[in-house]
C-alpha cells in the first residue's frame, strides 16, 4: 500500500503521439499520447477511460504496451504500463 504523502515522479517528457487504445469486445480508439514517462503516459481523449480499465497501447511504428488506467477527468487518463518493452 501506498504511504500518504508526496510521492516523487519520474521525469516526464512532452511529447505529442498519435496512439490507439484496443480493449476486449470495442473498436480501437484513437487517443492522442501528450506525457510520456518508462512507467506511463497522459492520454487524450474523446471517450472516457474508467480508472482500472486495462488496455494496449498502440503507438504506430513503435508497437504496443499493455497499461491500465490509474486517473481520468475531463477526456484525459493517466496509464501505467504493465511491461517495460514495446512488442
Amino acid at each position: 500500500m501506498r504511504e500518504p504523502g508526496w510521492t516523487p515522479r519520474n521525469d516526464r517528457r512532452s511529447v505529442d503521439l498519435a496512439a490507439f487504445v484496443h480493449r476486449e469486445d470495442r473498436p480501437p480508439l484513437s487517443v492522442l499520447v501528450t506525457d510520456l514517462t518508462e512507467q506511463g503516459c497522459r492520454i487524450s481523449a474523446e471517450e472516457t477511460l474508467s480508472i482500472g480499465e486495462q488496455f494496449r497501447l498502440e503507438i504506430p511504428h513503435l508497437g504496443y504496451l499493455q497499461a491500465q488506467v490509474r486517473w481520468a477527468l475531463d477526456g484525459e487518463a493517466g496509464a501505467r504500463f504493465c511491461q517495460e518493452t514495446l512488442t
